[in-house]
């Protein structure tokens, strides 16, 4: 459901920017197919948030600089598929967020 029009399904993920400032930004990941390799996310949250939904055997690096906030990894990481790899990068200023899957 979305408040502004359709969702449309992102079936191959191979690079993508996330920016939330005064606000904040939830993103369900789960039905997304990474591409081959490497997929890179790169989040800026200045004064606000993003949490992602993932798929639990995603492998996810976090290298994301933070000043006054943070973002961290959820999960529990016994069912990662190194195939599968989504580094999220970054920085938040007063602000941060996270990862989970269910």
């Amino acid at each position: 459901m979305c408040r502004f029009g359709t969702l449309h399904p992102l079936r191959i993920l191979q690079r993508r920017k996330i920016i939330a400032i005064f606000g904040g930004s939830k993103l369900n990941m789960t039905k997304v197919v990474l591409a081959p390799g490497v997929n890179e996310l790169e989040i800026v949250c200045v004064f606000g948030g993003v949490s992602l939904l993932v798929p639990q055997d995603w492998n996810i690096k976090v290298e994301v600089f933070n000043i006054f906030g943070g973002y961290e990894d959820k999960r529990n990481p016994a069912l990662i598929d190194k195939d599968k790899t989504l580094v999220i990068k970054g920085v938040t200023v007063f602000g941060g967020g996270e990862v989970k899957s269910y």
